[in-house]
């Protein structure tokens, strides 16, 4: 692993090295530099992209992402073209249906404005003020240092807020959530194309 180089805000994204990289990696969806598993609930692959709807993927990061949320420091960078979205779209996180004890979740509102969960009650978290352009592609990033959060949609800053809690005892999700027996998926997959999920141990913004 080469130098790291630490700025005020954090570490240059050129320098930081992701530790997860869900893609597509000569026609599989794997984890690219890391070799966490994967499990594929229906989710095809159109080029580089993974399309989601109807399928979604579950990833074996649960305990990496439980313990860089009690760390307070970490990045969590989504690139995503979402056509459409039906009643609300899960990107990313451990969550069930009925169960709001999930810091760390992120969702799309059917406006297309994102919504970041940032502790155990329901009213805690981020909104983004801007909303994504459904059929184009999508940069959404989740960024902590210090224990705060910071949400930025295409590199633009969303709003920040202290981290609380612990991330939920589900597997992680990325494209849908766990339905009230957290053995399926629960229906809210968003219609979109997904390059990556990439995940850093330290702060890029």
């Amino acid at each position: 692993m080469g130098h790291v180089f630490c700025f005020s805000n954090g570490v240059s994204e050129k320098a930081a090295t992701p530790i997860f990289h869900l893609g597509v990696d000569n026609g599989v969806v794997k984890d690219i530099v890391g070799g966490h598993p994967i499990i594929n609930h229906g989710a095809t692959i159109m080029g580089n992209s993974i399309k989601l709807r109807p399928g979604f993927l579950e990833v074996g990061v649960l305990d990496l992402v439980k313990n860089l949320w009690d760390i307070g420091e970490f990045t969590i960078d989504i690139k995503i073209n979402i056509s459409s979205i039906t009643t609300l779209a899960y990107l990313f996180g451990s969550s069930k249906y009925g169960d709001n004890n999930s810091p760390g979740l992120i969702y799309l509102v059917p406006a297309g404005n994102i919504t970041v969960k940032s502790s155990s009650q329901w009213s805690g978290g981020l909104y983004s003020p801007d909303k994504i352009n459904f059929g184009e592609v999508s940069r959404i990033t989740l960024s902590a240092k210090n224990r705060v959060l910071s949400l930025y949609l295409n590199d633009a800053l969303q709003g920040t807020c202290p981290m609380e809690g612990h991330v939920a005892n589900y597997p992680v999700l990325v494209g849908e959530r766990w339905n009230s027996s957290a053995t399926a998926g629960s229906g809210y997959i968003p219609d979109a194309l997904l390059e990556f999920v990439k995940i850093y141990n330290v702060s890029i913004k």
